[in-house]
């Protein structure tokens, strides 16, 4: 039983009237009409007598409206025992947020102002911010050294059970360079041009060549210590690198010749998601993840591709090289 058709429920019989509690309540006649239909079928009786010219509260209405307002009461006192709760824990929050390394871009993917919002909403918490290889934070959350890390996924990657995981930002990979570039081309091009990536990023490597080898493509890889090493020799025209397609566009607004394809299917996807132990109740957690979320609108539907990336048996967990 949904509270909002309770308190539809009780607008309604307080007004008498559907078009005054409609808008009392900020949604349409009609929306009000089904809730309040759903919520009579749902117990079974009939809460109002309803004709063209009034409406009044049935017999059995009369009896249940004082529970209703009852129960609605008891919700309100359940919200703020739990947020005066809250404050209190507030004052002594701790919060140790990961970040993976492996991403350059957290402006980009609305990590960076959900960490400024929690600064601003909890001033006098204690919120501590570093950055690590994925393999770091995984074994930091599992021994609560950090109570939330961000960490990019790729395709067919799975956590541990033990993990809570949440979808922030889905992307997709890119082949950048300076040159002009198709993939019936690049066969060509690698013959003679290198692609550069970064060092010591394992995950990130075995996930590129495997999707050139899909592609029957072997490039030359060369390895840099650096982001801004490895993109400058992409825009100087020694050779090509990948980067996540939102990493491109960003780029692309200050180095003009720079261009990009994008790799097609699930293979090429990688999810930043948030993730955290179980057990761990910090109470800067969820407000934490909730603006990580709002920031990059995340409003559509994960696909299976999420699905896939989330539900994972205790057996099946992710192997690191790092």
């Amino acid at each position: 039983m949904e509270l909002r058709r309770i308190q539809y429920f009780v607008t309604l019989a307080e007004q008498l009237h559907f078009s005054h509690a409609a808008d009392d309540l900020y949604i349409s006649q009609s929306s009000l009409s089904y809730h309040i239909a759903e919520l009579e079928l749902e117990l079974g009786v009939r809460l109002f007598n309803r004709d063209k010219r009034q409406v009044t509260l049935t017999k059995m209405g009369l009896e249940l409206l004082p529970i209703a307002k009852e129960i609605l009461r008891q919700a309100d006192l359940l919200k703020a025992t739990a947020e005066r709760k809250n404050a209190f824990s507030e004052q002594n929050m701790e919060l140790n947020i990961c970040l993976d390394d492996s991403s350059q871009r957290y402006d980009l993917l609305g990590i960076d102002s959900a960490i400024a919002r929690m600064r601003t909403a909890f001033p006098d918490a204690d919120i501590k911010l570093v950055f690590s290889s994925f393999g770091n934070i995984i074994a930091g959350l599992k021994n609560y050294s950090y109570d939330v890390g961000f960490v990019m996924l790729r395709y067919g990657e799975k956590l541990p059970s033990a993990y809570n995981v949440i979808p922030i930002f889905e992307d997709v990979l890119s082949i950048v360079s300076i040159f002009d570039m198709n993939f019936s081309t690049l066969p060509k091009l690698f013959e003679s041009t290198p692609l550069f990536l970064l060092k010591d990023d394992h995950r990130w490597a075995n996930q590129i060549t495997a999707l050139f080898r899909d592609m029957n493509i072997f490039p030359d890889i060369r390895w840099e210590n650096n982001f801004a090493y490895m993109l400058s020799r992409v825009t100087t025209g020694e050779g090509l690198s990948i980067l996540p397609r939102s990493e491109f566009q960003a780029e692309s607004k200050n180095r003009l010749n720079l261009k990009a394809i994008n790799f097609s299917g699930k293979k090429s996807k990688i999810f930043l998601c948030a993730a955290w132990m179980e057990g761990n109740y910090n109470q800067g957690i969820l407000p934490l993840v909730n603006s990580a979320r709002d920031a990059n609108n995340s409003e559509k539907e994960p696909d299976d591709s999420f699905a896939n990336l989330i539900i994972s048996p205790e057996n099946n967990s992710i192997k690191s090289n790092t």
